[in-house]
């Protein structure tokens, strides 16, 4: 008997996804929390520049800050990705359902 697969947002249509799961929880809630985790990560970085050895500007302070959140997206999103890409559809754990989320507005 051959089993029923979910249907998906992505295209094409036709593509399979083996274990398939939609996500569960809304894009509005995925994008707040994402957004509030970059907030927190940009104040802390820029809290934590504050204690450099020498007197940084408030653009350096900015600057740091804004690669602590570029190194936060790499290691944490794009990291989570690159290890669980081939079974990532049938994820249900918030980073997974960040990613379906993320890759159905690209594609």
């Amino acid at each position: 008997m051959a089993q029923a697969h979910q249907s998906h947002p992505y295209f094409p249509k036709t593509l399979v996804f083996a274990n398939y799961k939609p996500n569960d929880i809304s894009a509005m809630d995925i994008l707040t929390v994402m957004f509030s985790s970059f907030g927190v990560v940009l104040v802390v970085a820029f809290i934590l520049s504050g204690w450099a050895r020498r007197k940084l500007s408030f653009l350096e302070k900015c600057s740091f800050s804004w690669f602590a959140m570029c190194g936060f997206i790499h290691m944490v999103i794009e990291g989570y990705f690159s290890i669980y890409h081939q079974t990532l559809a049938g994820h249900d754990s918030f980073l997974g359902q960040l990613c379906k989320h993320i890759f159905h507005a690209i594609f």
